[in-house]
């Protein structure tokens, strides 16, 4: 295609090469409906595309966020209640998604099949476009009136349940409390997600007007990536949307006159919790999008501004915070935000009292003065760079673990959502280019943009955000207040009508083969064995995956840790956290990282552990030095020419950790505390399966103390101890650790294969290494001790739920276990797509659809033998674990056809081919290598997959039928969800202060 060309309405206009991406951009409109669509075109098989519409927020009723659960429960061709629910269970994708943004919704998927592709565009684009949204979708997903079991009112739906977890998570309240002091006065103050004291008051009528208005041709994005040609995505989005089209509808444009609102000298906000520490930020706005002069260099410039002064705790800023505020660590809402209209910078600590806020704000303003005046050391400069120059080299997934093609999505919407052209967002390599040359000719420029954004910027807040329990009585209290006024408004007669109508509409029966799907017979097994060599290096063992990394080398050296009482194994997280935060006999800590940043793209460490499958035993017992041990494992990546650097720095931290650095140590424990109570609320259901799962095995029991809510009971009970005694412990464990053994692992290419064999070698010899020294032999029970948390018995023998954890807030999750089939064959396969379907049918449509729970889920987990349920931000988790038990001896009732099969079938074929990063590649080959788990593995486990008859799905449910919980029952819940009938049902109860 040239620019101007037209095809088929469509005007192309502009073409142009990304040579970063060795791509071609295409970028048209069609002249009458004024769709406009971009598409990254290359050689990429895994095809992205995504409807995006500008939805800006009025208010906080979440409207935004109900149409886009809405949109895809029914539409025009496809008349079923949820076709999402029906291609997560059948399509070949790769990412299926949708999400809410502060002006803009945004419908994405991938896959690298070109007729699924198609298939997920034809769903995607007919829910957009031509929804149902009928009342009940409206009462389902966003909110309607129920009675509780003492015939109370209560609020209900699927986004309200949702924006309850997320209110009660202090750590997403202080997030927006902060992200919005730079737009408080605009429409961008407002939750688009919604408030749930503000949902209730959106009305069906509204609901249908917003999409009426919002979701129109003139006000369509679509973004297209990948390697199916332009001319065939026109031909689809032109027969399946532009002639079914009856009005164009109306672009919406964004005002300019709100980035003149001043923004407040201090506010100050609270948030959900008991123990939480406070956060304070200093915000400033720096810049509007909306403003095209503003889109090529200025958010490149916040980005690394951003790394400069605030990327680690070396960073100038965030290390004199450190410094100057004992005992307080780094807020995570610390950085920069370039996603939304209005660029912002925010600098945050958790643990400051509310009358030391206007000193932090000093502190800060003096800090940028000095800087705008002296400048920024070399060594800072080099720091950024290095992180910068990773980020563009490295081959990687999206964080949301998807294609990277999701970046460049938001990176484009980044601009054109405003009506610029789409490219502007995608020169971020230029700029920063750009950016290193004004650095080398112009000596002021750094001074220049600190003075400007920081010292000169009166944009700027201070916020404080504090933990309260009154708040959240007082939001209870309001939800309570609202649900009784709502109830009598509406009528009891015309509440119970309606949720009847509800119930009838989610329990009607449908043509679910409506929606089209990929023959699996058509299906290949595109699976690659993981080439992972075992050689040795000095003697010890050396595994290399070899790899085309751009000239980046992946390097880890592991130690076992089973020689170590179960008792040691609580601190081996803060140990991991010591190793890249401590310095060295020759370095301080500030120095130390300064110096790792300047020569690595990343430096850490981690514990490794997993199970032997059975069909390995043998070879474990023939290799116990290596096979089925848990490690520490320290890893770096670098660029090849950094080797020497890298392996000499890494032989300097291992051999001289310095564990006496007391104020450091303090400041490490405090930051890890706070990370891991603020992840309870916002990963519930990770923390109630590792809790479901601890007394199976040794290897669950060792996870649910490294990652579990063990960890997060041990760190806040180490943190009452005497630092010189953390110390002591810490540095006996480690020299423990690192004299039983170590063993090499290394990807990249040939060149830093070389490079790092003759790092390693110098590794060895420096520091003495061994080979791995056997394990000590211990009991499992020792370690299923150690995972016993306090908390308070109710009910002693046979509970229904064996542990319930008490969190701030009003949301909950649920998780049990059940035994399923071992790691390899058909019936790990079979149980698979029968878990696949379950979660996807019965258990979706009960707990997630009826009973208004955000996320069910059922999967089947290698490492324990068993197969995890569990649910998130679940307003009935006692009910749903309730549901489950009773559920498992009537599967036999349940009629799946084989078409039913097929379809879940490709469901779990999607999750089989996910695309691997070199990186990731290397980290799996290790992995199976260590725990006697076959390089074959995924092309085993897709050859049986697609062998699977029905008899062998018939199978699986007389085993899942007559599977027994073999985990416990665990709920996680806010206080007001634990009534007198739950006490009495319950084994232990126990309160976890965040």
């Amino acid at each position: 295609m040239k620019k101007n060309d037209v095809y088929k309405g469509f005007e192309v206009l502009d073409v142009f090469k990304i040579p970063y991406y060795d791509s071609e951009g295409i970028f048209l409109r069609h002249k009458k409906s004024g769709l406009e669509v971009f598409h990254i075109l290359n050689n990429d098989e895994e095809n992205l595309f995504a409807f995006a519409f500008r939805t800006p927020c009025k208010d906080s009723t979440g409207v935004a966020h109900i149409i886009e659960h809405s949109v895809l429960c029914g539409s025009k061709k496809f008349p079923i209640k949820d076709p999402f629910l029906q291609l997560r269970n059948q399509s070949i994708n790769t990412y299926l998604n949708a999400y809410t943004a502060k002006d803009r919704t945004v419908f994405p998927a991938s896959s690298l099949i070109k007729t699924d592709y198609f298939n997920l565009m034809s769903v995607y684009a007919d829910a957009v476009f031509f929804p149902i949204l009928n009342v009940e979708t409206f009462l389902q997903e966003g909110w309607r009136i129920e009675t509780d079991q003492n015939g109370n009112p209560v609020i209900q739906g699927v986004v309200f349940n949702e924006m309850k977890g997320n209110y009660s998570s202090f750590n997403s309240v202080a997030t927006d409390a902060v992200l919005n002091a730079s737009v408080l006065g605009t429409g961008y103050e407002k939750d688009s997600g919604g408030d749930p004291l503000e949902i209730p008051t959106l009305s069906y009528e509204q609901f249908k007007e917003f999409h009426k208005k919002y979701y129109c041709a003139a006000n369509c994005l679509v973004f297209l990536y990948g390697n199916i040609p332009t001319e065939e995505q026109l031909d689809f989005l032109n027969e399946n949307v532009i002639k079914n089209i009856k009005s164009s509808g109306k672009k919406y444009s964004f005002d300019s006159e709100n980035s003149f609102v001043k923004m407040k000298k201090r506010i100050d906000a609270f948030g959900p919790a008991e123990d939480s520490k406070n956060t304070t930020a200093l915000v400033w706005k720096i810049g509007d999008s909306a403003e095209k002069e503003n889109l090529f260099s200025l958010p490149m410039e916040i980005s690394f501004l951003s790394e400069l002064l605030l990327g680690n705790d070396s960073a100038p800023v965030i290390k004199l915070l450190l410094n100057k505020f004992k005992g307080c660590d780094i807020a995570p809402q610390t950085g920069c935000s370039i996603s939304s209209r209005f660029f912002s910078i925010a600098i945050g600590v958790n643990g400051l009292k509310s009358e030391q806020a206007q000193e932090f704000q000093s502190c800060i303003d003096n800090s940028m003065k000095l800087l705008a005046k002296n400048g920024i050391n070399e060594e800072d400069i080099e720091r950024s760079f290095m992180s910068f120059d990773f980020s563009i080299r490295e081959v990687k997934r999206s964080p949301s673990h998807g294609p990277y093609s999701l970046v460049l999505l938001k990176r484009v919407l980044r601009s054109w959502t405003y009506g610029a052209d789409p490219k502007d967002a995608l020169a971020f390599i230029e700029s920063f280019e750009q950016i290193k040359k004004k650095i080398k000719d112009e000596p002021e420029y750094l001074k220049n943009l600190i003075q400007k954004f920081f010292v000169e910027n009166k944009n700027k807040t201070l916020v404080t955000v504090s933990p309260s329990e009154k708040w959240s009585l007082d939001r209870a209290e309001k939800e309570k207040k609202l649900a009784s006024c709502l109830y009598k408004k509406i009528g009891k007669e015309n509440v119970f009508l309606l949720l009847e109508k509800l119930h009838a509409f989610q329990s009607s029966v449908e043509n679910e083969n409506l929606i089209p799907a990929v023959n699996i017979e058509e299906l290949e097994n595109p699976a690659e064995k993981i080439e992972t060599r075992k050689t040795s290096c000095e003697k010890i063992p050396f595994y290399v995956n070899q790899e085309a990394c751009n000239g980046i080398v992946y390097a880890s050296v592991s130690f076992p840790v089973d020689r170590l009482e179960p008792a040691d194994y609580k601190f081996l997280p803060l140990l991991s956290s010591c190793i890249s935060g401590l310095g060295t006999k020759k370095r301080s800590w500030e120095e130390a990282i300064s110096y790792s940043d300047r020569i690595m793209g990343d430096f850490g460490a981690y514990i490794r552990s997993a199970k032997v499958p059975e069909y390995s035993k043998k070879l474990a017992a023939e290799n116990p030095l290596i096979i089925g041990r848990e490690w520490l494992v320290i890893h770096f990546k670098f660029i090849e020419e950094k080797s020497a650097q890298a392996f000499d720095f890494a032989s300097e931290i291992i051999s001289s950790i310095d564990f006496s650095d007391k104020s450091r140590l303090k400041t490490i424990v405090n930051g890890l505390c706070s990370s891991l109570n603020a992840s309870v609320v916002p990963g519930g259901h990770y923390f109630a399966m590792l809790r479901s799962c601890r007394l199976l095995n040794r290897s669950c029991a060792v996870q649910e103390i490294k990652d579990g809510l063990t960890s997060v009971f041990a760190i806040n009970e180490i943190k009452k101890m005497k630092l010189s005694e953390i110390s002591e412990r810490l540095e006996t464990i480690y020299k423990k650790i690192i004299s039983s053994g170590s063993l090499f692992h290394v990807t990249a290419g040939t060149s830093g294969i070389a490079a790092a064999k003759k790092g390693f070698a110098f590794l060895a010899k420096n520091l003495c290494l061994e080979f791995p020294k056997p394990k000590k032999k211990i009991f499992d029970k020792e370690f299923f001790k150690q995972t016993e948390l306090p908390g308070k018995i109710y009910c002693e023998k046979n509970p229904c739920v064996d542990e319930v954890f008490v969190v701030p807030g009003n949301t909950g999750f649920a998780s049990a276990a059940v035994k399923s089939s071992g790691e390899k064959g058909k019936e790990i396969m079979a149980d698979t797509v029968f878990s696949h379907l379950l979660e996807t049918s019965d258990l979706w449509k009960q707990i997630r659809t009826s009973g208004g729970a955000y996320g069910v889920f059922l999967s089947v987990q290698s490492s324990s033998g068993a197969t995890c349920f569990a649910t998130y931000r679940d307003p009935k988790p006692f009910d749903s674990l309730e549901y489950f038990e009773e559920k498992l001896p009537l599967l036999e009732k349940d009629e799946f056809s084989f078409d039913d099969i097929k379809k879940a079938i490709a469901g779990v074929y999607s999750d089989e081919i996910e695309p691997y990063t070199p990186a990731m590649r290397g980290g799996t080959g290790l992995m199976r290598c260590l725990y006697g788990i076959s390089l074959s593995l995924d092309k085993i486990r897709i050859k049986n997959l697609l062998n699977l008859k029905k008899n062998d799905i018939e199978k699986s449910v007389c085993r899942y039928k007559d599977a027994v919980l073999c985990g416990r029952n665990v709920a996680i819940c806010g206080k007001d969800m634990i009534s007198d009938k739950i006490k009495k049902i319950s084994g232990k109860i126990i309160r976890i202060s965040l």
